[in-house]
């Protein structure tokens, strides 16, 4: 979660004549979405009093939150240490100043309690905080593709993603992430030679690649599950041949691209994700849904016209956010 961080004035206060039950030494402290308040209640042992919460802003006006929790309202004894948590957000959506809190006790004192201490909220703003953020992302792992021919004789080999996203976070425990990458989807094949040499066929595709992730987590800490869909255009194609004696490499393009240049298909995986989207580390498995070959031009391996090549990839994946 990211932790905002906040401009403190401080005004030390010199409190003369204080009466039987007082409230001295407080202090406020902040998450991302709660602001928190300590004090100390100096009053009569086993006495309970009333503790009310407000916040005065620069103007004059006042804040009366409801969403409060911890030692606040009836029954609140004296001691040190007390506090009250005001979770922010359920009771506003923004707010943008200084404020300051002020503890009013009752029973019986009627007097509104306080210290000068007051915190800027400039970064108090729901609709700004992490909501929508730019993600870089790079990613890394094996490449290949399923075949339903011959399949032993396609390997791994490695390929790479990176580009850039937009997250949404649409909810507490829910985003989603267009991205625009480039992907380079590497593939090593084995094809028999004449007089059986070895020939090995070392394919590198490249695309530009658009994905729309989604991601839900179930549980608290950061853990999300992905899935989304995928699509990408290929913009260039190169192979490398080895035989026993030579080794080359040429351009696909430039010699008849015997890929189809569209591939299309869906991704899955699980990710920890820190500071909503601030860092992210994940895995994605991908894999294409439609046939990369176009049959009628792959004649050097096949005779039948009927071979089918699906992209498959594993990646892991890191993602920065700001």
């Amino acid at each position: 979660m990211r932790f905002l961080t906040f401009s403190l004035a401080l005004l030390f206060i010199s409190f003369i004549g204080l009466s039987a039950q007082d409230v001295r030494d407080v202090e406020l402290a902040t998450t991302k979405d709660k602001i928190i308040v300590t004090y100390n209640l100096f009053g009569k042992k086993n006495k309970d009093y009333q503790v009310d919460l407000l916040f005065k802003k620069p103007d004059g006006s006042e804040i009366r939150p409801k969403a409060l929790t911890g030692d606040i309202g009836k029954k609140v004894q004296s001691g040190k240490g007390k506090s009250i948590v005001w979770d922010l957000y359920k009771d506003i959506d923004e707010l943008s100043g200084s404020i300051e809190p002020i503890i009013k006790v009752q029973e019986p004192i009627q007097k509104p309690v306080s210290n000068a201490q007051k915190v800027s909220t400039k970064k108090f703003n729901r609709k700004k905080n992490n909501t929508i953020r730019t993600v870089y992302k790079i990613a890394w792992g094996k490449t290949r593709v399923s075949a339903n021919q011959n399949s032993l004789a396609y390997d791994r080999k490695k390929g790479l993603e990176t580009g850039f996203g937009v997250r949404w976070n649409a909810a507490k425990s829910f985003y989603i992430q267009p991205e625009l990458l480039y992907k380079k989807h590497v593939y090593k094949q084995d094809v028999a030679g004449a007089n059986q040499e070895i020939n090995l066929h070392t394919n590198k595709l490249h695309y530009v690649k658009g994905q729309l992730m989604f991601g839900i987590s179930p549980f608290n800490g950061g853990l999300y599950f992905n899935a989304g869909p995928y699509a990408s255009h290929m913009f260039a194609a190169r192979r490398k041949i080895q035989t026993n004696t030579d080794s080359n490499t040429i351009n696909l393009f430039e010699t008849g691209n015997p890929f189809d240049k569209l591939d299309y298909g869906y991704s899955l995986g699980a990710s920890l994700d820190l500071n909503r989207g601030g860092f992210v580390f994940g895995f994605l498995f991908s894999e294409g849904l439609n046939n990369i070959i176009d049959n009628e031009a792959y004649t050097d391996v096949i005779t039948n016209n009927s071979l089918e090549l699906k992209n498959r990839s594993y990646n892991f994946y890191v993602t920065f956010g700001f």
